[in-house]
């Protein structure tokens, strides 16, 4: 059975994939940075420490006898994150780490990137694979440009690829914007955004990780992109409304006109994050699931009522 190298593992996507490889019986290693905590995976996972992922790590040990991997590491959003920065852990790491699984032996390279690649925002039509890549930040840019990377080191050579673009992922013990969602719902604060009609998609962190590890073994992912997201999207209203079902309290939505809360957001200087609360970015996934029978979320409600179930009994916090 091939065994498989996992980056980013100790992440909100990286553990439920580690998860369900090894549910499913399958030999796993993790590359951990420096320091993260080993206690997350059980004695069935060999863990290797890599240090700092850029254009120089030394990924010899983790790759020694690596057939496959699963490459989720990546610098994200964080306050006063320069494009350098991006271009260096993002597109230099994955760059280094594809040659390096190229001489390595291993056969396949399955890339999480991100929808960012191709844009942050639709007009009424969702968005494909085939559509072209129009990045809005360095972010977006740094993931593109590591996709063009990597296909450049597969090129005409032993190393198939496959590259996922996953829109906003949710689940148990979510990360980022929807816990900091989560967090204000829970607060009972009244919220101007009562009457959106946005369409956003969104995706199952246990349904992207299912996605991950099929594209590591069946033919129709060798060399394909395929964009990730459950089968029909959610407006921002609604997302909210299923947020606070799960925190078992009655929502204060207020409808406010679209062109009120952008003035207020360029106002506050949160321009961007009023856009994403606001527009719509929606994607069709019916490539992955016609490619490789991939079994997507019918609805993203019942899982954003789940996930925010469990946010509460945590107490309002992070594991």
């Amino acid at each position: 059975m091939h065994k498989v190298l996992v980056t980013g593992a100790s992440g909100f996507i990286g553990k439920e994939v580690v998860r369900q490889l090894v549910a499913a019986g399958r030999p796993v290693r993790v590359a951990l940075r420096d320091g993260c905590a080993r206690d997350d995976f059980n004695s069935s996972v060999e863990v290797v420490e890599t240090g700092h992922i850029d254009g120089k790590t030394l990924w010899h040990k983790a790759l020694a006898g690596i057939d496959q991997i699963i490459h989720l590491a990546s610098h994200v959003h964080q306050p006063g994150t320069g494009p350098e920065i991006f271009a260096c852990v993002n597109v230099q790491g994955t760059e280094h780490l594809a040659r390096m699984a190229l001489a390595a032996g291993v056969t396949r390279l399955v890339y999480v990137s991100s929808v960012k690649a191709q844009g942050e925002t639709t007009y009424g039509s969702p968005m494909w694979e085939s559509d072209p890549l129009a990045p809005e930040d360095a972010y977006g840019c740094s993931k593109r440009d590591a996709e063009l990377a990597l296909k450049k080191v597969a090129c005409d050579t032993t190393l198939e690829f496959s590259i996922i673009r996953p829109t906003l992922v949710y689940g148990p013990n979510a990360v980022g914007n929807l816990q900091r969602l989560m967090a204000l719902v829970a607060r009972g604060l009244p919220l101007p955004f009562g009457a959106l009609q946005n369409r956003r998609s969104l995706v199952d962190v246990e349904t992207l990780a299912d996605l991950c590890i099929r594209c590591l073994d069946h033919p129709a992912a060798r060399n394909e992109i395929f964009l990730a997201a459950d089968d029909a999207p959610i407006s921002t209203t609604k997302l909210l409304k299923c947020l606070a079902a799960g925190l078992d309290i009655t929502p204060l939505l207020f409808p406010f006109s679209g062109s009120a809360l952008r003035f207020a957001g360029r106002l506050l200087r949160r321009r961007d994050a009023m856009t994403r609360l606001l527009g719509s970015l929606e994607v069709d996934a019916t490539k992955a699931r016609t490619y490789l029978d991939w079994p997507s979320r019918a609805s993203s409600e019942a899982g954003l009522v789940k996930m925010a179930r469990e946010f509460r009994a945590r107490g309002g916090h992070a594991r």
